[in-house]
């Protein structure tokens, strides 16, 4: 569950949602800000 679909479309940010295995699933960009938003809020 540990795949990352091409990296170069995915900055740094990518690693936060590795952490939690969202990646696997095509992330776009909005879903990972929304990810990130997420963690800064929590």
């Amino acid at each position: 569950m540990c795949q990352v679909p091409s990296r170069k479309k995915y900055p740094i940010s990518l690693q936060y949602t590795h952490k939690k295995s969202f990646v696997g699933s095509d992330l776009t960009q909005k879903q990972i800000q929304k990810i990130l938003t997420s963690y800064k809020k929590a």
